[in-house]
């Protein structure tokens, strides 16, 4: 069953702008393999998307629920993006009894993506070098332990600007909430 929350709920619950640190780039040894230091794979041929992947990093890696994740790529626009930009996304976790579930939704590209070029937030973005950057706030009321398959895709108009694929397992820090209070039985 799928839950498919509107554009203000899915942004308001799921993602937070912020910055965080990330790990160096690293070199990518196949071609669907996203380069840099993630689970992320394209999902559709790199080489026709507008925005090229030099390099994207997520940290922690894996990511932990009850917590923040961020997401740092960096790479070049090949073309100016519209105002109607957007970006799409479906969500599917695995129980380890065979359930599944998930959410998925859509939104404006700039209402998700802090997007910077020559030092300055700018969206749509423009030609040119840019590094975008999200933060994910992993809430443990809405995210089970389970094994996530999430795809990614931003589109302008009939063009694929991204098209990103990763599938993870994602567990509590140290198997407990991080919220909890240790000592106090429930």
């Amino acid at each position: 069953m799928y839950l498919n929350l509107g554009a203000t709920s899915a942004v308001a619950v799921i993602l937070l702008h912020t910055s965080s640190a990330f790990l160096l780039c690293q070199r990518a040894e196949n071609g669907s393999i996203v380069p840099g230091a993630s689970p992320v794979h394209y999902a559709s041929n790199s080489t026709d998307h507008v925005f090229t992947i030099e390099c994207l990093d997520m940290y922690p890696n894996p990511c932990v629920i009850d917590s923040y994740c961020g997401i740092k790529a960096k790479g070049r626009f090949k073309t100016k993006l519209s105002d109607s930009a957007h970006i799409s996304f479906n969500v599917t976790n695995h129980f380890d009894d065979g359930r599944t579930g998930g959410l998925s939704g859509e939104d404006d590209l700039c209402n998700w993506e802090n997007i910077v070029q020559n030092s300055t937030k700018q969206c749509p973005p423009r030609e040119g070098n840019a590094t975008v950057t999200w933060t994910v706030l992993l809430l443990g009321g809405w995210l089970p332990e389970a094994r996530y398959e999430v795809q990614v895709k931003v589109t302008d108009g009939d063009e694929t600007v991204v098209d990103l694929w990763t599938d993870f397992e994602m567990k509590f820090k140290d198997g407990y909430y991080l919220n909890s209070n240790p000592g106090v039985d429930s």
